[in-house]
């Protein structure tokens, strides 16, 4: 990080350009809020710039890199690294920004693994606001215990089966299992296991 609290330049971009100069797409569907432009920020002052702000040679306007691109106008930056990319056309432009949003929120954490290096990064003092996991989400995670069964057989894997059933067996069903909840106590017991009771009962 650089004394004037200005961010390196640590990727490759075409350009070094004022950000009040760029575009950002009216239409980009991803919504940036105040804690996640503060985290970039200080992801920004800490690490420098890893990722160029993204823009269409075509439209002009900014295709990936919208909440970097708000985050260096509230820090009021000079300049920022520019990538200028070509797109076979806008629907191609609008198809990559919606995917670029969309590609990270498809993959699944293992939280088991995040909270082992959390407790890694933690012992060795490094600032954990850098991983964007907030406090309060941090604390369990640092702190859990994650102790797999003795034992696991397959009877007790869930099994993603499937029951098709009219609205009127829907209704029936739904009737049985609100009542069976009543009787157990327990509001928040699985369909699942309202049928193996139901099951249970009527081979009693």
């Amino acid at each position: 990080m650089n004394s004037d609290q200005t961010p390196q330049i640590n990727c490759r971009h075409s350009s070094l350009t004022d950000p009040k100069t760029l575009s950002p797409r009216e239409d980009n569907p991803n919504q940036h809020d105040e804690r996640q432009l503060e985290v970039i920020q200080k992801i920004l002052l800490h690490q420098g710039w890893r990722s160029p702000i993204v823009v269409s040679a075509n439209s002009g306007k900014v295709v990936c890199g919208h909440g970097r691109l708000a985050a260096a106008l509230a820090m009021n930056l000079a300049e920022v690294p520019v990538d200028e990319q070509n797109f076979e056309s806008e629907e191609d432009e609008i198809a990559h920004m919606i995917a670029d949003n969309r590609l990270a929120s498809m993959a699944e954490l293992d939280y088991e693994k995040v909270g082992d290096l959390l407790r890694e990064l933690d012992a060795s003092q490094v600032d954990l606001d850098m991983t964007a996991f907030a406090e309060w989400e941090r604390e369990p995670l640092l702190n859990a215990l994650w102790e797999p069964p003795d034992e696991v057989s397959d009877r007790d894997i869930p099994q993603n089966n499937s029951i098709t059933l009219t609205t009127e067996q829907r209704e029936v069903f739904e009737r049985a299992a609100s009542k069976l909840r009543d009787d157990e106590d327990d509001s928040e017991m699985s369909d699942g296991r309202c049928v193996e009771l139901i099951c249970a009962d009527f081979m009693a």
